[in-house]
Order: structure tokens, then sequence, then C-alpha cells
């Protein structure tokens, strides 16, 4: 059998999944932009700069995946919070209310 990454349910594999994310990461020009466009203000031009740029990706780096790990818990509790009987129609009477309050705010502005 050749293993193209895909299970038997057609689901790709966690090493499919990594590797596709891992390349889009790479070639997302946005980080890049993001980096020569804020490193430079916090790297000591009379030092070295390769330890200085590794502790500043290494920070960033860190706090992206703490970020991300409190993103995977806010969904896991609004995910149990939800999923309950009454979690669809609590959530059309918050957005209901979100959205007369827009109006409200367009009708009052005019």
């Amino acid at each position: 059998m050749v293993d193209n990454g895909i299970s038997d349910v057609g689901m790709p594999s966690v090493f499919a999944r990594f590797k596709s994310g891992l390349f889009i990461t790479l070639l997302n020009p946005k980080p890049m932009v993001f980096f020569v466009a804020l490193y430079p203000q916090f790297i000591d031009a009379g030092e070295s700069s390769w330890p200085q740029f590794a502790l500043l990706s290494l920070t960033f780096c860190v706090l992206i995946l703490l970020i991300h790990m409190l993103y995977a818990l806010f969904a896991k509790s609004v995910k149990s919070w939800i999923s309950k009987k009454s979690g669809p129609n609590l959530i059309n009477r918050v957005s209901g209310t979100c959205f007369f309050g827009f109006a409200l705010t367009l009708v009052v502005q005019r």
C-alpha cells in the first residue's frame, strides 16, 4: 500500500497536515515583512546580530505558542458550552442583539 498521507477515512495524516501548514507558513510574506520592519529597531548594531535575532525569534515563537494554546483552551470551553441544547438559541439571541444595536447606532447617527 502506498502512503499518500491520507488515511482510510479520507482525513490527511497528522504529518501531511503539519507539512502542508509548514509549507504555507514558510511561503507567507506577511511574517517576513513584519520581521524586516520590526527587528532592526531592537537589534544593537554594535553587538553580534545573530544572538539578538535568535533571542527575538525565540521570544516571538514562545508567545505565539502560548497565544495559540489559549485559543485552543478557549475554543474547547466554548464548544462544550455551545453544544448544549440552549447553545444555538443563545448564539442567535446574542447575534440578533448585536445587529439590533448596529442598526440602532446607524439610525441615531443620521
